[in-house]
């Protein structure tokens, strides 16, 4: 309903203002016409009059964090967040209408805003400025005229703020291409930006980094379809002599933005300079690829050049933040997933330890130095990296939840996952891993695959042997199976794992509180079973080929008896057996399956 009102009072004015100059000529000569035409003269001025006057009030206003054209200030149509002016300049013989928006720091009601001028008849220039700090985050731009030039300043523009250019609901009158001489410009100096659009917008960027700055800031040209652009490059900008340094980060796009153009100042120096695509990467949270463009010196190798030349993050510190301290080069920060986060240069203890404390977290893949261990913290809920391998003589340790996309199995690792794992894809290659412990895991295992298992703390294959569950007690010791290879889990002695576990008995005696297995095998004969104080030793399984001596509480729930089982109940020994299973076809000769109880207190069930 507004717009139809807006347009409406836009074609009375308009079609007021095209007879502007027979209604003067009207008035001018009204005293020379009869006095019964005076009444005509005056409706004719008064109309005019009241026309000039609403259209000078027929302006920009703001309703629900969107700026239209077309309508009239009231309390609920307001400039509250931004003033506006209008004015003039002479273009190449050519008057050009130029509005004017300043933002205030009243500025915004949300951290949205859209301006919209798809109703204004009139093609004019328009210039977006800040200089209050404001809370706006996203800035939607819709405009008419395809030789409308736009600009963003930068003075205090909010850093790192998205600019989306077009209209994306099939709204009328929206420009569907850009004149090549009325390009919108976006100045840039220190303080980073996303620009957006559905069409080509042939961006001209204004660039001129402030020196003072240790790390480059961001620029990120995005879209749906191809966008090119044009860096102007002013005067005396630093760009150092150093290849692949942050002072040759020019900007980051997608897999549709083209490379730029250069335009130098006539009194450049440094003009033997190419843009150049250092990586381009994909992942699976995303649509599109993300190309990083560095400046390049011509002289340099071009086949030294290719889409994985540059794509990792070097932080300069152990504590890992969101801010623009960490890294040097900023789209490290805001496009971290499509990064490998390099650990090789930070310091590490005198115990050859590296604490990595991520605020940033989500990453490629981490890259790290042999035979030093990493230690992964955060006070975020999680990290996630796009892919992990397992490689030999890296040790990593997480001590936060964990999300991998690919986990990537080429060899046994010692890594560490003290909370939960999420695994959505694994690529293994042709090895056998039934019979090893891939890592160590504290927490949940999630695979989505439903290619791992967990067994104590060792996260083994679905399809593993005994052997790599096993907790081998000998000389009143746990020890661990050789396929571990050193690496000790330290689950044998662990309530909470004993269940996933099997008890491989090597020792006459096993003295123990209450402990639950899930499997347990009598590797020799006359095994004593001990435990005190109503407490007792249960398994889910037990295979039984020799004689056991029960002192307590022995529960099984499945026990498989072979030719030379026999069980003794002793006095105060408590047997209790839910299912009963034996090797070979008895007759009154056999006696294997014999249970003996001794003493008054001796009892099976």
């Amino acid at each position: 309903m507004l717009s139809n009102i807006i347009q409406i009072r836009l074609k009375v004015i308009s079609m007021i203002v095209k007879n502007i100059n027979n209604i003067i000529k009207l008035i001018f000569n009204c005293h020379f016409i009869y006095s019964k035409k005076a009444k005509i003269c005056f409706f004719f001025f008064f109309l005019f009059s009241t026309i000039l006057f609403l259209q000078g009030i027929i302006t920009y206003f703001e309703v629900n964090n969107v700026i239209y054209f077309g309508g009239f200030l009231t309390n609920e149509c307001n400039q509250k967040d931004f003033s506006f002016t209008f004015s003039t300049t002479t273009e190449n013989g050519y008057t050009i209408f130029i509005d004017s928006f300043i933002f205030l720091n009243s500025c915004c009601n949300s951290t949205l805003l859209t301006f919209t001028d798809l109703n204004n008849p009139t093609l004019e220039y328009k210039i977006f400025n800040i200089f209050q700090e404001i809370t706006l985050k996203y800035f939607f731009i819709q405009t008419r005229f395809r030789d409308s030039r736009i600009t963003l300043e930068e003075n205090n523009r909010p850093d790192n703020l998205f600019v989306s250019m077009g209209c994306f609901n099939n709204e009328k009158n929206c420009r569907t291409e850009i004149g090549d001489n009325q390009r919108p410009t976006v100045a840039f100096f220190k303080r980073g930006i996303h620009l957006f659009s559905n069409i080509d917008q042939h961006w001209w960027i204004v660039f001129h980094r402030n020196e003072t700055l240790s790390y480059s800031p961001y620029i990120l040209i995005d879209g749906t379809t191809n966008q090119t652009s044009t860096f102007h490059l002013q005067t005396n900008i630093n760009v150092g002599d150093v290849e692949f340094s942050y002072l040759r980060y020019l900007f980051s796009g997608n897999e549709f933005t083209q490379i730029p153009t250069l335009q130098w100042d006539d009194d450049y120096t440094h003009k033997d300079l190419n843009v150049k695509v250092v990586c381009k990467r994909t992942i699976s949270t995303s649509e599109n690829a993300l190309k990083r463009f560095f400046m390049i010196s011509t002289s340099y190798d071009e086949n030294l050049i290719n889409e994985s030349t540059l794509c990792g993050c070097v932080p300069n510190s152990n504590y890992i933040k969101d801010d623009n301290t960490t890294f040097n080069i900023s789209d490290c920060r805001f496009n971290s997933s499509y990064f490998d986060l390099d650990l090789t240069k930070l310091t590490k203890d005198n115990n050859n330890n590296t604490d990595v404390n991520l605020l940033i977290n989500k990453w490629y893949t981490p890259l790290v130095s042999n035979y030093q261990k990493y230690i992964f913290k955060s006070s975020l809920n999680e990290i996630y990296f796009e892919k992990l391998e397992l490689q030999q003589n890296k040790s990593l340790i997480f001590e936060v939840n964990c999300i991998v996309n690919n986990l990537v199995i080429t060899s046994t690792a010692n890594y560490i996952f003290k909370h939960s794992l999420t695994i959505n894809n694994i690529i293994m290659n042709n090895k056998n891993y039934s019979d090893s412990m891939l890592f160590k895991i504290q927490g949940l295992l999630n695979d989505n695959t439903n290619t791992l298992t967990v067994c104590g703390h060792r996260a083994v294959m679905k399809n593993h042997t005994e052997t790599i569950c096993m907790c081998m007690y000998v000389y009143n010791y746990y020890l661990y199976p050789s396929p571990l290879k050193g690496v000790a889990p330290l689950d044998c002695v662990n309530d909470k794992c004993t269940p996933s576990l099997i008890l491989s008995i090597n020792n006459n005696n096993y003295t123990l509180m209450s402990q639950t297995w899930e499997k347990i095998i009598f590797n020799i004969d006359n095994v004593t079973l001990l435990t005190s104080n109503q407490n007792f030793i249960s398994t889910t399984y037990c295979d039984i080929n020799s004689k056991v001596i029960v002192s307590g509480g022995f529960y099984i729930e499945n026990v498989h008896l072979y030719q030379n089982a026999k069980i003794v109940v002793n006095n105060d020994g408590y047997l209790r057996l839910s299912h009963i299973y034996f090797d070979d076809i008895f007759d009154n000769n056999n006696q294997t399956g014999i249970i003996e109880i001794y003493g008054e207190n001796g009892q099976i069930q």
